[in-house]
């Protein structure tokens, strides 16, 4: 079972030059959409012939970026602010809707671009994942949202920053209210102590940190990696929300796999 508890499977993606077209499609186990298609496999055995209960669901496109220092080692995450409607407090990768007529590289540079300063090259799609909400099923409680989220790595473009990539965030802070740079040491701490949680157990205090910085890296402040453990939402002792987004957890192990596959190492 992954860290992130998800069930996977694969698409097809055609047309998607230089790299396979087997592409990692991952949801929650919890994922409302599962106990809907039973349900809705046994209303259409009893009501085929009706067309009462025909429904239609629109899915819609949108894009994350998982964006690559210029060593190409450590990986940008960045926090929601506490007062957003959905998901307050929690750590995702920058990304957003796809707009009419933009292509998927260009939506996801746009919303990168917008969210941290950034100007990124070289995106490569990682997985897929399906997002759903609310998050868990519940009787009469209908589905508001349903996106299938592509994910892409891509590197920071050197030529457009000429200072540390640190220097050069601009967030946006009505979506953004703090970023961090993730090590391959940072990211193994988070999926063990996320593994150690799915089995029950509590994390201790005291752990690594590492440095979540604010607009224009004007402030900075020492957060515990364990905060970032965990799939949102997770209440910590103090009360306060915490954890990571469950596609954002998702695409990280399926980066890590890829990168091992094409690197023997990580």
């Amino acid at each position: 079972t992954r860290a992130s508890a998800t069930v996977d499977t694969h698409c097809d993606i055609s047309r998607w030059p230089r790299q396979s077209k087997r592409i990692p499609l991952g949801r929650s186990k919890e994922c409302p959409t599962l106990a809907q298609q039973t349900q809705e496999a046994t209303l259409a055995a009893k009501v085929a012939s009706s067309s009462l209960y025909r429904t239609k669901h629109f899915v819609s496109l949108a894009v994350v970026g998982m964006v690559l220092d210029s060593t190409e080692e450590n990986l940008l995450i960045t926090r929601r602010p506490s007062y957003m409607r959905s998901f307050p407090g929690a750590y995702v990768f920058p990304g957003g809707g796809v707009v009419s007529g933009e292509t998927l590289v260009q939506a996801v540079s746009r919303e990168v671009k917008e969210e941290t300063g950034l100007s990124v090259e070289q995106w490569k799609m990682e997985c897929l994942w399906e997002s759903v909400y609310p998050t868990i099923s519940e009787p009469g409680v209908p589905i508001k949202a349903h996106h299938l989220v592509c994910f892409f790595s891509g590197k920071i473009n050197q030529a457009a920053h000429d200072d540390t990539s640190i220097q050069s965030l601009q967030l946006c802070e009505e979506e953004v209210d703090g970023a961090m740079w993730l090590s391959r040491e940072d990211i193994d701490t988070i999926l063990k102590s996320t593994a150690v949680l799915l089995d029950g157990e509590a994390l201790g205090k005291g752990g690594k940190r590492e440095r979540l910085y604010g607009n224009n890296a004007q402030s900075e402040t020492l957060i515990e990696l364990t905060d970032l453990s965990g799939i949102y939402p997770r209440v910590d002792e103090a009360g306060v929300l915490s954890g990571m987004a469950q596609g954002s957890m998702f695409a990280m192990e399926q980066y890590i796999s890829n990168f091992q596959a094409n690197h023997n190492s990580w």
